[in-house]
Order: C-alpha cells, then sequence, then structure tokens
C-alpha cells in the first residue's frame, strides 16, 4: 500500500465521505462507525490533514448520536494539542465545537466557540469563511430565543455566502428556515427550504429532514399548538 501523503489524504477523505453520506441517510451507526475507524487510520499514519477533517465528522455524527459531550472533548483535545491547524480549518472546527456545546445545552462554550471562530476567520479575510462563522453566531441567536434576530443574521449570511458552494448555501438556508419557523413565519421557511433543495441534491436528506419537520410544525401552528 502506498504512502504517498497526497494518496493517503484522499483516502482518508473518501473514508470520511462514506460516513457523512451515511449521517445524510440516517445510517448515524454507520456513519459513526466509518468515521472513528478512518479517524483511527489517521491518528496511527499521523496524518494531520486527515485527522482534522475526519474529528469534525466524527464529532458531527456524534452530535447525531446523541453524545454532544463526547463530541466537545474530541474537538477540545484537537483544538487544544500540538497540532499544525491552520487558521481556515481552526475557525471550521471552533464552529463544530459550537455546534456541539449548543446541542450539549452548555451556552457559555457555546458562545466563546463561535467568537473564536469568527476571529480565527477574521485573521485571514476569507469573506466566505467569516459569513460562515456569521452563521454559527445566528444559530447560537436563535439557541438563546432571539429568532428575530437569528433571522436578521441568517438572511445577511445568505446573501453574502452566494457566490459560495452550492452545498454551503443550502445548509445556510436549513438554518434560516429554521429561525424563520422560530419567529412564526412557516410560509417563509417552507420557501427557503424549497430553495436550498433547489440547490443542491448533494444534501437533500438533510434538508428533506428538516422540510419534514417544518411542515408537521407548521401544522400545529396552524391549529394553534
Amino acid at each position: 500500500l502506498t504512502t504517498d501523503p497526497t494518496f493517503v489524504e484522499k483516502r482518508y477523505r473518501a473514508y470520511g465521505r462514506l460516513g457523512w453520506e451515511a449521517a445524510l441517510r440516517g445510517d448515524i451507526s454507520l456513519a459513526l462507525n466509518t468515521t472513528s475507524s478512518a479517524l483511527d487510520g489517521a491518528v496511527r499514519d499521523g496524518n494531520s490533514i486527515g485527522i482534522q477533517v475526519l474529528t469534525s465528522q466524527y464529532a458531527e455524527a456524534l452530535c447525531d448520536s446523541g453524545q454532544p459531550n463526547e463530541a466537545i472533548t474530541l474537538l477540545q483535545d484537537l483544538l487544544d494539542g500540538p497540532s499544525d491547524i491552520g487558521p481556515e480549518r481552526r475557525a471550521h472546527l471552533l464552529g463544530d465545537l459550537a455546534m456541539a456545546a449548543i446541542s450539549a445545552d452548555r451556552s457559555e462554550l457555546a458562545h466563546q466557540a463561535s467568537a473564536d471562530a469568527k476571529a480565527a476567520a477574521a485573521s485571514i479575510t476569507h469573506l466566505g469563511l467569516m459569513a460562515y462563522a456569521d452563521s454559527w453566531h445566528g444559530i447560537m441567536l436563535m439557541h438563546d430565543g432571539d429568532a428575530a434576530g437569528a433571522v436578521a443574521v441568517l438572511t445577511d449570511v445568505d446573501e453574502r455566502l452566494k457566490p459560495e458552494r452550492a452545498n454551503v448555501r443550502a445548509a445556510t438556508k436549513v438554518q434560516l428556515a429554521k429561525a424563520l419557523l422560530h419567529a412564526g413565519d412557516v410560509a417563509g421557511a417552507k420557501a427557503v427550504v424549497v430553495e436550498a433543495l433547489a440547490l443542491t441534491q448533494e444534501h437533500r436528506f438533510r434538508v428533506d429532514a428538516h422540510f419534514g419537520r417544518i411542515v408537521l410544525s407548521g401544522a400545529h401552528l396552524a391549529n394553534g399548538r
């Protein structure tokens, strides 16, 4: 088996993608097993990029399986360790940490990680990444009960992300739809999810799941519940 660094990195990215696709299909057990095994391999090989990418994906799978505190520990160990994490990847990992902290209802940690993610993005003046970091702030506002503030931030982010990849924009639109729903705008939420579906097939499973929840929530709201 070749040990060429480029090939090894591609191999771990491929394993990570398998886990990610499993998560999109709702097969969380397969997502956990695939990303965990691939992460173990990346650690054995000492492949830094593989470790960073797969830690992010394994943490997401842990959150999806109801283990956000385990995801927090995993991410913090990597972020605090002696690794060569660049500012772009650090921003993404900090964003993952913020989302895990929200799932664990650890508000103080979530706010700090979100602020640190924005600072890391600003340090390299990466406009797309800075907008994405603001989306984590919008999710924080929604978690704190400020639905109107979340809608304002995420609408602005949606506009700023127009030059970015379709899957990134779709993911942000789903968060905007959730904020609109929290603000009581069911029709607006549905319309934004339809836009997300039109942007990409790659995230279709996850977007469809959010759409189903929005339709059900809309029915409850219409009935005054």
